[in-house]
């Protein structure tokens, strides 16, 4: 997809500040099915997100590598849609390095997924509770995968502005 610097580079700003989204795939019967992510943007402009392997998203996204990311800021009234193909990621190197964004991204938000340690401690985040993983990645079973979302399609507005109904909008397809 050929994007222009100054997109990706909002693009890019916008998802570090939110990096909770929600990740639509598509279940066997053909509906949508929505569940929320941590997310990033990796090499070559790709958004990815961790999931747990007997997940309905892990499931379907092997049935159906269709897929639609959304990311809102009520606040600013920006939305970042993200169509796409998502693929489960295999090579050691390219896990490895997910891992250790997936690890970022959480504990950047370790606010709002404090360890119970944490809330004991009366909201204090120490060395050994600023590693704790969210709920989702304590479900005991298979393990974790690691999925890449390649755009097709990439849609970012911001609706607030000086003149009701404006607001930027910047919208690319895969080529």
């Amino acid at each position: 997809m050929n994007i222009e610097p100054w997109v990706k580079e909002e693009v890019q700003t916008f998802v570090n500040r939110h990096t909770l989204a929600t990740v639509s795939t598509i279940i066997p019967e053909g509906l949508p099915d929505a569940a929320a992510v941590f997310v990033w943007i990796g090499d070559a402009f790709c958004f990815q997100f961790a999931t747990r392997l007997e997940t309905h998203k892990a499931s379907n996204v092997l049935t159906n590598q269709n897929v639609m990311l959304t990311i809102t800021d009520r606040n600013t009234l920006e939305i970042l849609q993200v169509w796409g193909t998502a693929d489960f990621m295999t090579h050691p190197n390219e896990v490895q390095d997910a891992l250790l964004s997936f690890q970022r991204v959480v504990a950047k938000s370790k606010r709002s997924w404090m360890s119970p340690a944490g809330k004991i401690m009366g909201g204090t985040i120490t060395e050994d509770t600023s590693r704790w993983l969210p709920p989702a990645a304590q479900i005991p079973g298979k393990g974790c995968g690691f999925v890449t979302i390649t755009p097709t399609h990439i849609r970012f507005r911001r609706y607030e502005s000086e003149h009701a109904g404006a607001g930027d909008f910047v919208e690319y397809t895969a080529e």
